[in-house]
């Protein structure tokens, strides 16, 4: 293999292009099923139908079931990785070509390489290019300076035309000869965002947006235009503004698929972002059409001139009737200049008599199960302004509409119930239905995931429109988070948190940067998050779903650990804190509004509300509490705990046996981060805010084989633990369920998605911590028991303050106790009681060992202190103590 690593990146692009035989490698390590002489599969297709054909030197990957482009070994690493080139660079010498490895920055060497291809191309001739866009219908002398530039092949040919986007990241190329193997354009650089805008006029009040460059010339210089690259090219809001803010903004895309969709992304986004542009509309080609084929046939600029060609998109344009007599005879009203008009009999002859100085549309009906449920009016009056509200069934009658309409100013209805009513009807037969989503998370009646800006269905997230509506599987949904009609509303705040965000990577490289940060804790959080993400089909078959609880002071990683499993359902949620005055029915609401998902409280501690102890009891086996209804049969409602729980504190709930035995304890304790966690952590906490949605969209892909392997893995599984297994078989039943549930998780997906351990690294690291779990529960619950009978004998007066006293030292109260004078108390409690007592030494040992301990500050003194009036004891910081309050520090 070649070792000359002198141009790192450089040289490594130019071998790869030059070698089929490392082409073929980077392929076949993305995707292994790939073949030379078979066809394969790349998709869920019934027959194979994508192969891999070496055409000059290069293979090109092609599914002939599909309209995508044909793919060379660059295009699917950047497809797979979903990374820029300097990024594929960087990956490619690390796992596949470490050879070609170099000390300085890839992506400088890579960028000057592109900068080289820049040099060259804009020093080319270009009179082949100007040859070809003339044949073509343009005229090259009234194109703007350095329009285009022309590509020469390796043998020196010119072959292709150039075009540069406005920042020079991009360079699109066009073959003048077409041919059946290959694509007739390659981009080459960052597609996203790159814009062709050197026809753009800004003195013109219309701006055209072309999918091609030699679209955008075919208009020039009679109409103002920018392009896009192709139809996947995406344009942020800050790139797109500049250019048709104020203006009019006809979208001139071609009349295909791929086309149709572009333009109504573009069309969405520019009314998303708020962009102000006078108007939006579609220009309408034939099929197999675009702006430089009607050029070529002279039809053009009189194609441009018909304004039947052009479809309206904003502001929705509603119109009048086109045979008024008609329209009176069939529906009863007619429309003329945006009024609607009735006629009716005056003095023996029949009149026109104007109803309304607007016309209207439903756009959507929202069934909500209520006798209320609401629809979106659009209104458009006859001086041009429009205006969407939402009206209630019951706001329907003609006092309630009047008032409705008129809190929108310029908008009044003259007629009567019975004319509206007819309306109203009509509009009704043609409503859309849009199903109301009031919990996001899974939809298992629609077989998708909802997040408040969109829905991921069959492995794609598609994204609401301005109305919070999105179709899939031929249903409208409505989401109303992110809803034009909602934009102010307060009450949605919760919810658009939970907001899906595609991110820069996916799941195979968060879980191994999360594993690199957090160790084998990690694998319990990844595990844990899938399970949430299936929750219902754990739920259904195991009845139970564990809480995932983090141990340990502050500052120890608990919260930066939770923020890498929550950033995966938005940027926004940190979390409920059960100190901040929070009560059982405010966590249990919060809990009932997502499905699979994950809920975060925080700050678990010993005085908690003894009712938010009990909900988390109940919320193990999915119910949260249960209120009346405003019934007279005395019904009740459960709320319903649908999603995973993760909770934190520094205190093990362990005064509540039933509640500890609900958890996976993780323990989180300070130690020194190595380089390696360091950077690994550094790198989630950037790339999660910007999101870690596609990992969700990696994870959501398996639940289909998820659902039908899960309960046979889980069956095996715990009969191997709960019979086979000397050492676990003696845990706690809940203990084994619970290890089983993660371990089954792990085996279920493992041949779906790329976890950073193995079986065996799980198994002994959770199996260990469940050991250490145990253990810590039986001593901790040996030291509680002292402190309840300590408590007890106060209570009797069997101990005063000569053995003990409350000492203030920096503002904390601490407990001082003189042990060797309670202890003899305590033995003889534990007789009479019948309990088992702790030697003197053993507990001794123990209670030093608790975060209440509290060391000596005095020189000389190893653990005791002396208390003034009281002798030699030891403190205890009286917060941290399972004790009343009220009982010990009442004066």
């Amino acid at each position: 293999m070649y070792k000359n690593n002198k141009n790192g990146a450089d040289n490594l692009i130019d071998r790869i292009n030059q070698t089929p035989e490392m082409q073929l490698k980077i392929i076949q390590h993305f995707i292994p099923q790939a073949a030379v002489r078979n066809n394969f599969k790349t998709h869920d297709e019934k027959d194979p139908s994508t192969s891999l054909k070496l055409y000059e030197g290069k293979y090109w990957l092609k599914n002939f079931a599909s309209t995508d482009k044909a793919m060379d070994c660059f295009n699917i690493a950047q497809d797979k990785l979903e990374k820029e080139m300097p990024e594929v660079v960087r990956y490619l010498t690390s796992n596949l070509f470490p050879e070609y490895q170099h000390n300085d920055s890839k992506s400088v060497l890579y960028r000057s390489t592109f900068e080289k291809q820049l040099y060259a191309i804009k020093n080319n001739s270009k009179q082949e290019a100007r040859e070809y866009l003339e044949g073509r219908g343009i005229k090259c002398d009234k194109l703007p300076a350095n329009a285009f530039y022309q590509n020469f092949s390796q043998d020196k040919k010119a072959d292709a035309i150039v075009f540069l986007d406005s920042n020079e990241k991009l360079i699109n190329k066009r073959f003048f000869e077409e041919k059946k193997d290959r694509d007739n354009y390659f981009n080459q650089g960052v597609l996203d965002n790159a814009l062709y805008t050197k026809c753009f006029q800004d003195n013109m009040d219309t701006v055209f947006i072309t999918e091609g460059v030699i679209n955008t010339f075919s208009l020039f210089p009679i109409y103002s235009c920018i392009a896009i690259f192709s139809a996947s090219n995406r344009i942020s809001k800050a790139v797109l503004e500049s250019y048709i803010q104020n203006k009019k903004v006809v979208l001139a895309l071609d009349n295909d698929k791929g086309g149709n969709e572009a333009a109504e992304i573009l069309h969405q986004n520019i009314l998303e972002w708020d962009i102000p542009v006078l108007s939006i509309h579609r220009l309408v080609f034939p099929v197999k059409k675009d702006v430089n084929k009607l050029l070529e046939k002279g039809l053009l600029f009189d194609y441009l001139k018909v304004k039947e060609n052009y479809r309206q998109l904003f502001p929705e344009y509603l119109p009048n009737s086109i045979d008024e007599q008609e329209d009176i005879g069939k529906l009863g009203f007619f429309k003329r200049d945006s009024c609607y008009y009735v006629e009716d009999q005056y003095k023996g002859k029949v009149r026109e008599r104007r109803i309304s100085n607007f016309i209207m549309k439903i756009f959507y009906f929202l069934p909500d199960g209520s006798d209320d449920a609401k629809r979106i009016f659009f209104l458009q009056n006859r001086s041009g302004k429009s205006k969407l509200l939402t009206i209630s069934s019951k706001n329907l009658n003609v006092k309630n509409f009047k008032s409705s309409i008129a809190s929108v100013g310029g908008f009044s209805f003259l007629g009567t119930q019975y004319e509206l009513d007819v309306i109203i009807e009509i509009l009704r037969e043609r409503e859309n239905t849009a199903h109301f989503i009031g919990v996001l998370g899974n939809q298992r009646e629609y077989g998708l995931y909802a997040f408040s800006n969109g829905v991921i269905n069959k492995g794609n997230f598609i994204k609401v429109d301005r109305f919070g509506v999105v179709e899939a599987n031929r249903r409208h949904l409505y989401i109303p988070a992110f809803s034009i009609i909602n934009k102010h509303s307060p009450w949605f705040e919760n919810e658009r948190r939970f907001k899906f965000i595609p991110g820069n990577i996916k799941f195979m490289e968060w879980a191994s940067l999360f594993y690199k940060a957090y160790q084998e804790k990690a694998v319990v959080g990844i595990c844990f998050v899938i399970g949430a993400l299936f929750r219902d089909i754990i739920f259904k078959e195991i009845g139970f779903y564990p809480f995932l609880f983090f141990f340990g002071d502050y500052g120890v990683g608990k919260t930066s650990y939770s923020e890498i499993l929550l950033n995966l359902f938005g940027t926004g949620n940190r979390g409920l804190s059960l100190e901040a005055g929070s009560t059982s029915k405010s966590v249990a609401r919060t809990a009932d509004q997502l499905n699979n998902a994950l809920l975060y409280f925080k700050e678990l501690d010993s005085k908690i509300e003894s009712r938010i102890v009990g909900f988390l009891k109940t919320a193990y086996d999915g119910v949260g509490y249960s209120r009346a209804q405003s019934t007279n049969d005395n019904k009740t409602h459960d709320t319903q705990v649908n999603s995973a729980i993760m909770l934190d504190g520094n205190y093990l709930p362990t005064q509540s046996s039933a509640l500890f035995s609900r958890m996976i304890i993780l323990n989180f304790s300070s130690h020194q981060f190595s380089n390696e966690e360091t950077n690994a952590f550094q790198t989630l906490k950037k790339e999660g805010q910007v999101g870690f949605g596609n990992v969700i969209l990696d994870i959501l892909k398996t639940r289909n084989y998820f659902e039908q392997n899960f309960k046979e893995q889980f069956n095996t599984i715990y009969q191997e633990l709960k019979y086979n297994h000397s050492e676990i078989k003696l845990f706690p039943e809940r203990n084994i369920k619970h290890m089983t549930m993660l371990f089954s998780v792990y085996q279920t997906v493992s041949s779906k998605l790329h976890l950073p351990v193995n079986y065996e690294e799980l198994f002994d690291y959770v199996v260990a911590n469940a050991r250490d779990q145990n253990e810590s529960i039986l001593r901790i619950s040996e030291v509680n028991q002292f402190w309840d009978a300590i408590e007890f004998l106060k209570t009797e007066s069997k101990i005063n303050n000569q053995h003990y006293r409350i000492v203030k030292h920096d503002g904390s109260s601490l407990l001082a106790i003189r042990f060797n004078l309670i202890y003899p108390v305590y033995k003889r409690f534990c007789i009479t009681q019948n309990q088992a007592d702790l030697e003197i030494n053993t507990l001794l040992a123990l209670l030093k060992d608790q975060k209440s301990f509290v060391r000596t500050w005095q020189k000389g003194r190893i653990d005791s202190h002396t208390i003034k009036d009281f002798g030699s004891a030891y403190l205890f910081e009286f917060e941290k103590l399972p004790l009343e309050k009220e009982l010990w520090l009442i004066k």
